[in-house]
């Protein structure tokens, strides 16, 4: 897990800093011990780069929060942006967004997109 939080930041940085847009990694100083396949880390980093992907191209935002944590049985990641929001319902091409809810049905997780249209988060 620790290359593919490496692989995250490395790709966050080079993706949001070449958009101009601030952000914050909030990733633990260290990977957790236990063995992930590789599936679901490569899944996990793939959802992960097409949401940021995402939010670069469309969110209009001017910082974001990436956060990974874990417990016992889970792994959380969080990706917050300050942009403009959208309404699923009017997107036209959402490869992408089907491609994360792909990616997390093959691993058994869960993917949670909450986007307003027209709401801009302060931090």
């Amino acid at each position: 897990m620790e290359e593919v939080m490496s692989q995250m930041r490395e790709y966050g940085t080079t993706m949001l800093e070449a958009k101009g847009i601030d952000y914050v990694f909030d990733f633990p100083t260290e990977a957790p011990s236990f063995k992930l396949p590789m599936d679901v880390k490569n899944n996990i980093y793939l959802i992960f780069k097409e949401a940021v992907n995402n939010l670069s191209k469309y969110a209009g935002c001017s910082l974001c929060k990436l956060s990974l944590s874990f417990s016992e049985k889970n792994i959380y990641l969080t990706i917050e942006d300050n942009g403009k929001g959208f309404d699923e319902a009017t997107i036209i091409h959402n490869g992408g967004l089907n491609n994360m809810r792909h990616r997390a049905q093959e691993i058994k997780g869960v993917l949670d997109i909450v986007a307003i249209k027209g709401y801009e988060r302060v931090y």
